[in-house]
């Protein structure tokens, strides 16, 4: 966007460069909780959430 708009006509995008991502799956919340605090030093952590379980509500029995 910002290149479209020319307000940083420098911009290059690295397609070629590495990410360093560190996924995890968690059966447990409390885990999942102290690993994002441990990981979370430099405010870069971060929580994406899925699917969990089924729901019930009063239409859907």
């Amino acid at each position: 966007m910002d290149k479209t708009l020319e307000i940083k006509k420098d911009l290059e995008l690295d397609y070629n460069q590495k990410l360093n991502y560190d996924i995890q799956i968690f059966d447990d919340i409390n885990e999942m909780y102290e690993q994002l605090k441990e990981k979370n030093t430099d405010n870069k952590a971060r929580m994406i959430a899925g699917y969990t379980f089924d729901s019930k509500s009063k239409n859907n029995h």
